[in-house]
């Protein structure tokens, strides 16, 4: 047994990469001994950890761990729970882990996979400063999609399609996304990283970083909120569902489909005005002719 554990540890070790960030050591670990990208992978977090804390201040440091599996059985394992069908990364604060399916396994591009992995570092980053145990989930994940820069033009229009259908969220009401299918969690993650662009919007970065940074005199975001802004949770709904209003409610006309119905009419419009200028000019073209003809006929009179 305690040879099987011995090697069990000696290949973890060979499958792994150790090295230094802002937020302390990383063990990236890979299925494989050689992984073509682990130069590339290594780079990319130690420079998004550099950009994060600079940006938003420091934090404890202390070693946390970065699985990215291909194998079902292994990412189920290390998440340690149910995950949603749709669930491709997991941050978790104990033991500090991501734990992130691979472009096979997840059937996405290295591009999304960056994407979410700038997305649960914002996690490990977020679960050491000192008022995250007071912060909503749609602060905690607005932030994460804010900073991996997921408010694609896609989600954009979906938010749009929730008011003209009126079925988008309540941000109070986005407390467990993971219970959420893939097209309602799309469309929480998206109006939750609306939301920290509305709080930059309205109040300044610097303030996004005091209700992050500043600690709490007590348990409770709603009065942390107050104290930093001086409004109301409630003012900031207001501001919030005004500013979607007004910035997104006409976004679903970027979708094609739509484009092509609004569009049709007026393409009918002016193919209807090209045809009767044509019909004019042809009209004309024979008067000219006919005046040309009547004028040959008197010269030749």
């Amino acid at each position: 047994m305690k040879i099987n554990f011995q090697l069990l540890m000696v290949i973890s070790f060979l499958f792994s990469l150790e090295f230094e960030t802002k937020l302390g050591k990383c063990n990236l670990i890979f299925d494989e001994q050689f992984n073509s990208n682990s130069k590339e992978y290594i780079l990319f977090i130690q420079n998004d950890l550099n950009n994060l804390v600079n940006e938003f201040g420091e934090v404890d440091k202390y070693p946390f761990e970065i699985f990215i599996t291909n194998k079902i059985n292994k990412f189920k394992k290390l998440t340690k729970g149910p995950t949603p069908e749709w669930g491709v990364g997991i941050a978790k604060i104990n033991p500090p882990r991501i734990i992130i399916k691979g472009t096979q396994l997840g059937k996405i591009s290295y591009n999304r996979l960056n994407e979410i992995l700038r997305h649960e570092l914002n996690h490990i980053y977020l679960f050491r400063t000192p008022n995250y145990h007071i912060l909503p989930k749609w602060f905690v994940e607005g932030f994460a999609s804010y900073w991996a820069d997921e408010l694609t033009i896609t989600k954009k229009i979906q938010i749009s399609s929730a008011l003209w259908e009126n079925r988008q969220f309540a941000l109070e009401g986005l407390k467990s996304f993971n219970l959420f299918n893939r097209i309602h969690a799309n469309l929480a993650y998206a109006q939750s990283a609306v939301a920290i662009h509305v709080l930059i919007y309205f109040y300044g970065k610097n303030k996004l970083i005091e209700i992050i940074q500043k600690n709490s005199d007590n348990n409770d975001f709603d009065n942390h909120f107050k104290k930093i802004t001086y409004d109301t949770s409630l003012d900031f709904t207001y501001k919030y569902e005004k500013y979607l209003n007004k910035n997104f409610k006409w976004m679903f006309l970027l979708k094609s489909s739509n484009i092509l119905f609004i569009s049709l009419p007026l393409i009918l419009i002016i193919g209807y005005f090209i045809k009767i200028r044509n019909n004019r000019l042809i009209l004309k073209k024979w008067e000219e002719e006919e005046k040309l003809q009547y004028e040959d006929d008197e010269e030749s009179y």
